[in-house]
């Protein structure tokens, strides 16, 4: 993010990166996560996209536990050594069990404070740029006690069927629709409220669900066109053409 900031405001940004799935639909011998771009895995560049943050930060990163040695090989191959890692842990269950064994780190640790920024961001998506983390801090700052996402707002036709060869139900309003992708951000201590009003539950698929149901304000920033989430094959296929 810019330069001329509010860092001042923040002590610092705890930052869990979600490696942790295995990408049932993806259809590979290996997760996503590993698959190359131009001359780094698909990991690397969500890793790196952190790197030009002007504030102090730490990265927590998320990965199947069956691939940790792996995944340290690819961080030693690719990383600088003065890359800010502050620990890799185990992807859980569900997406936010996972998110969680990450959180847990950041309470660990006894540098943090209720003001730092605590960052969430899916690994699957590799391409992120300064000026959508600089949008995104933006926002947070008009929500001072609740969470803040990227999004994009939706632009085509949106109907309901009950599949792809099924008759068309109903015709639904784009209007003021958006798409939810990440990074999204909060403060530790706000995250501290969500997770003491929703203990035992983990059925929540990103911060603006979880947030939701614990009454708290969200709001969004514009995402990129490049800020693609890899589902299928055909995602990164198309990374790979947009990053040329």
């Amino acid at each position: 993010m810019p330069k001329n900031s509010d860092t001042k405001e923040r002590k610092s940004m705890k930052i869990v990166v979600l490696g942790g799935g295995i990408g049932r639909r993806y259809s590979s011998s290996q997760p996503k996560q590993f698959e190359m771009i131009l001359d780094k895995p698909v990991l690397i560049h969500s890793l790196i996209s952190f790197l030009e943050l002007d504030l102090p930060i730490q990265i927590v990163l998320v990965i199947p536990s069956a691939y940790q040695k792996e995944v340290e090989e690819l961080l030693e191959k690719y990383l600088p050594s003065s890359f800010p890692l502050l620990r890799i842990v185990s992807g859980g269950v569900t997406r936010h069990d996972s998110f969680l064994n990450g959180v847990r780190i950041i309470l660990e640790d006894t540098s943090s404070c209720d003001e730092d920024i605590v960052l969430i961001h899916d690994a699957a998506r590799p391409f992120i740029s300064s000026d959508e983390i600089s949008r995104l801090m933006e926002s947070l700052q008009h929500c001072q006690t609740g969470v803040a996402s990227l999004a994009s707002l939706v632009t085509e036709t949106i109907v309901q069927a009950e599949g792809p060869k099924q008759a068309v139900s109903k015709l639904l309003d784009r209007t003021n629709v958006y798409s939810v992708k990440t990074p999204q951000v909060t403060r530790l201590g706000v995250l501290k409220k969500m997770i003491s009003l929703s203990i035992g539950k983990n059925h929540f698929t990103d911060l603006i669900t979880w947030a939701k149901e614990c009454n708290i304000p969200s709001v969004l920033a514009e995402s990129d066109f490049r800020n693609i989430k890899i589902t299928e094959k055909k995602d990164i296929e198309l990374l790979r053409i947009l990053s040329q």
